[in-house]
């Protein structure tokens, strides 16, 4: 009896304070139409972990049915900072693509994304296209 209050009670504290973690709970979207000079995209974090993301990233064109990096036309650098977003949080961010001569096509940004201190590392992607 002891066997099965304590089975169920570890049960019961797993179910409160264990949630899984999954990559879709951080939301990318488009905010706006976007041009060959600027982006604006929101981050959402519908997880219960703190996530950090930096300002780097990038850009790759859908061609011959594949996508392949786009590189911009200058070498280009970002600073080594993190930003926060906590569970919860919406962050609006803004890139500038005036180093990456767009043209009309169908792009797709790539942000990498890491939770709760390195333990979740990965990449979020957004389709978006320049008319």
């Amino acid at each position: 009896m002891k066997k099965i209050i304590g089975i169920l009670l570890l049960i019961f504290l797993c179910g409160c304070s264990c949630r899984k973690f999954s990559s879709e709970q951080i939301e990318i979207e488009v905010v706006g139409i976007p041009t060959a000079e600027e982006i604006k995209f929101v981050l959402h974090n519908n997880s219960d972990y703190t996530c950090e993301y930096g300002t780097g990233f990038y850009i790759e064109v859908y061609k011959d049915d594949e996508w392949k990096i786009f590189n911009p036309k200058q070498e280009t650098f970002f600073t080594l900072m993190a930003y926060d977003l906590r569970p919860g949080e919406k962050k609006e961010f803004i890139i500038n693509l005036d180093t990456y001569e767009l043209l009309p096509d169908k792009y797709r940004l790539i942000k990498s994304i890491d939770c709760s201190d390195n333990l979740y590392e990965f990449n979020k992607y957004i389709e978006f296209e320049i008319e």
